[in-house]
């Protein structure tokens, strides 16, 4: 249920208020042998069902004709999916187990924010904001002792680690995130934004070695530049320069991923009506983008420089 108001010329508030029924039923995990076919574990899990209410409530008040001023005020949540609950991983010897008890993420959280527009092909934004998250879904490290785990029914490999998917019961967010975009010319126009985020576990009373270590796959700095330039109806080209900074790959902050800066362009030009001739590059400048670390330090690096080009149709 939705309701939006002008409570006056300049103010308006819009909120809302959504309910969920979640059911979680006939979750199993059977495995077998590849080579004979015989059963190894097999285990069914109960019926689980959830009603969840959420709400939202946001303010827009316009300070003048060119500056907008917005407060915003929300609940989320986010269920499991099927893989968090019952379908582990494993990357080379480090193993990921799934965990059929996972509660639903919940979210709590405020923004406020700024809107200026100073001239007609000028805009520039900026927020703030602090979320918390409860029952944060983590990979959190179990173990790295060779051997079979009786608790989860692994066998960790030497040189390889254990890991479940579990909550932790608190996490806390606060950011800036900022956006400008200026139109220089009709041909020409130019955007950045960046964002800087600050995630820390503030509460795992099972898991207590995580408290006070940054998400895995979080940085602090995020970026990007897009320059894009048409000086003709039928040829468009781009140019986005966009980097993060370092971040980690696991949640004890003990596997470190270097940050980086890449360059990606494209060119496109209309043959005809529906037809267009495209080049790109990505990663242009060939950067190692690491983007994985395995428990015994391997490396697992992105994308290299990638040419491609081709024809595209629309109907």
């Amino acid at each position: 249920v939705e309701y939006s108001r002008d409570v006056s010329d300049a103010t308006r508030i819009t909120g809302g208020v959504r309910i969920d029924h979640l059911v979680d039923r006939a979750g199993s995990r059977r495995e077998t042998e590849i080579a004979s076919g015989a059963l190894v574990a097999e285990q069914t899990y109960p019926t689980r069902d959830k009603t969840v209410l959420n709400g939202r409530l946001g303010v827009t008040h316009a300070l003048d004709d060119a500056l907008d001023l917005r407060a915003v005020a929300y609940s989320g949540f986010r269920q499991p999916t099927i893989n968090e609950l019952y379908r582990p991983f494993r990357v080379r010897n480090d193993i990921t187990e799934a965990n059929a008890a996972l509660k639903p993420e919940r979210l709590y959280g405020g923004e406020l924010g700024l809107e200026w527009r100073p001239a007609d092909n000028l805009a520039l934004d900026l927020s703030a904001f602090y979320p918390r998250l409860k029952n944060a879904v983590a990979n959190v490290f179990v173990t790295d002792a060779p051997g079979f785990h009786d608790g989860l029914g692994v066998f960790v490999p030497a040189g390889g680690s254990l890991s479940q998917r579990r909550n932790l019961e608190r996490m806390r967010t606060a950011g800036i995130e900022a956006a400008a975009t200026w139109r220089a010319t009709p041909a020409l126009s130019l955007s950045a934004r960046y964002l800087y985020v600050a995630a820390e576990v503030t509460r795992a009373l099972d898991e207590p070695a995580t408290e006070g270590k940054r998400p895995p796959m979080v940085p602090r700095h995020q970026g990007s530049i897009n320059v894009a330039w048409s000086p003709m109806e039928t040829l468009r080209t781009e140019a986005v320069l966009r980097g993060e900074s370092a971040q980690y790959d696991d949640s004890l902050n003990e596997r470190p991923l270097a940050g980086y800066v890449t360059l990606d362009l494209f060119a496109g030009f209309d043959l005809a009506e529906g037809v267009e001739l495209y080049a790109a590059a990505e990663n242009v400048f060939d950067k190692e983008i690491e983007v994985g670390r395995a428990s015994n330090g391997l490396l697992t690096v992105g994308t290299p420089r990638l040419v491609r080009g081709g024809v595209r149709l629309r109907f």
